[in-house]
């Protein structure tokens, strides 16, 4: 961290000899001239031309800051006395000291590839127990290997670990209790999280990890592996399905969502291709936007009462989806909710829905039929374009407004029935260019009669 204390560490592309030595040279020059350094000098050897620049580079940015720079480019045991040399002291920052328990707050040195986190810190002459990993204290070390957790530690903080890229296993004591459910977040060669034996906080399920939440008296997905497979039940407790909690996990095939959940959010099951069922409980009042798009093996889904809307994308292109059921609790179907389901042949639309957006069914090609139930005041411009197997359409007299091209594209509709009369009707479609555009459809049945399609509802 510049303006600080700087380490640096060569963990073998050696930089070269000469220019190295002149480098180094004036990094301690110019810290002797600030602050003062401590050095640990060693011999360098050959290093690439972008190293040096990236170096010199960094030496011109350099504030008030104590360098110590140690080459591990030498034999394993050069390299093992270099790093036992290092004290925890040296690599880790801390803060937020309540009594005589401390936080690790950063690392002074993105470039770590392992670290060892002591159970005890000294800190001005005082010794402290290391209780907590503190918001972002390792984000983005992108070739960090390993972390020893001391056995005193208690809670992972927010993006602890956010981008350590090469990090691939995580071992938590018996005395972690909470994890935030994004403490590992894009770490992605992480492939296990083993929980110690005695722990009865942290829990593992289908070898998923939950952790207590930090706010809230519920638990938080933080640890799912990307190679898991089959059928999945998950932890009864879990309140939400994080955004892209199982996103692209190509092999699982069942979900069974618990009672416990009230949200799943965006893009919580996007691209899981051989997703077959989802069982949703009946405590789930949202789903968010792309929640389960693309899970192109999913056949059909029931929607329980409880959810009242439905986010934009929420089922796109699930294109062996062949039923809907929408329950009576969902007031509003976003855009997008079921563009581009191929196989779709059956949907239900509950009787609080009182809008259904742009694009929501669009290129449903092989729907042959649809009612639009009396609770609908909005239909949502294209919403059944490209519907080209639909041949008939049942609209409630509650609709107050329908979009442009609503029905365009739909080759086989001939049937459109409307529960109010003729004069609503036309008044309805008065204002909307091409709800009917290259429809054969040639009249619309109304209680009072029929009321023509005309050349503005086709849009010429």
């Amino acid at each position: 961290e510049l303006g600080k204390n700087i380490i640096f560490i060569n963990h073998g592309e050696d930089l070269k000899t000469t220019a190295a030595k002149d480098l180094y040279e004036k990094a301690c020059k110019k810290a002797e001239e600030t602050r003062g350094a401590d050095c640990a000098r060693e011999e360098t050897t050959e290093e690439d031309r972008e190293r040096v620049e990236r170096f010199e580079e960094l030496l011109t940015r350099i504030g008030n800051a104590d360098i110590t720079y140690i080459d591990l480019a030498h034999s394993a045991a050069r390299k093992k006395e270099q790093l036992d040399a290092i004290k925890s002291e040296d690599i880790l920052r801390h803060g937020n000291i309540f009594g005589h328990d401390v936080a690790i707050t950063g690392v002074k040195y993105l470039g770590v590839k392992s670290v060892k986190i002591p159970e005890k810190m000294t800190i001005d002459g005082e010794e402290y127990n290391v209780r907590e990993i503190g918001s972002c204290a390792f984000a983005n070390c992108r070739i960090l290997e390993r972390v020893d957790f001391p056995e005193t530690l208690w809670g992972v903080h927010e993006h602890a670990f956010f981008g350590c890229e090469s990090l691939t296993k995580v071992h938590l004591g018996e005395n972690v209790q909470l994890v935030a459910e994004n403490a590992f977040e894009k770490c992605e060669q992480l492939e296990e999280v083993t929980v110690a034996g005695d722990n009865k906080h942290i829990i593992v399920k289908d070898r998923v990890c939950y952790s207590h939440q930090f706010y809230g008296d519920g638990y938080d997905i933080f640890f799912v592996p990307r190679d898991l497979e089959g059928s999945l039940t998950l932890l009864d407790g879990l309140k939400t399905i994080k955004r892209k909690a199982f996103s692209f996990l190509r092999g699982i095939t069942f979900v069974t969502i618990p009672n416990s959940v009230t949200s799943i959010e965006r893009a919580a099951f996007r691209h899981c291709d051989s997703l077959k069922s989802v069982a949703i409980g009946n405590s789930v009042t949202s789903i968010g936007s792309s929640a389960f798009s693309r899970c192109t093996s999913l056949t059909s889904v029931a929607i329980p009462d409880s959810v009242t809307s439905i986010g934009g994308g929420a089922f796109s292109s699930c294109t062996s989806l062949t039923s809907v059921t929408i329950g009576d609790g969902v007031t509003s179907i976003r855009e997008d909710a079921f563009w581009g389901c191929t196989s779709l042949t059956s949907v239900t639309i509950g009787n609080s829905v009182t809008s259904i957006g742009n694009y929501a069914f669009r290129g449903c090609n092989s729907l042959t039929s649809v009612t639009i139930p009396d609770s609908v005041t909005s239909i949502g411009g294209s919403v059944f374009a490209h519907c080209t197997s639909l041949t008939s359409v049942t609209i409630g007299d509650s609709v107050t407004s329908i979009g442009e091209n609503a029905f365009c594209f739909c080759r086989s509709l001939r049937h459109v029935t409307y529960s109010g009369t003729v004069k609503q009707w036309k008044k309805l479609t008065a204002e909307c260019q091409g709800w009917a555009g290259y429809c054969p459809c040639e009249v619309v049945k109304c209680k009072d009669g029929e009321a023509p399609v005309t050349a503005e509802d086709r849009g010429e």
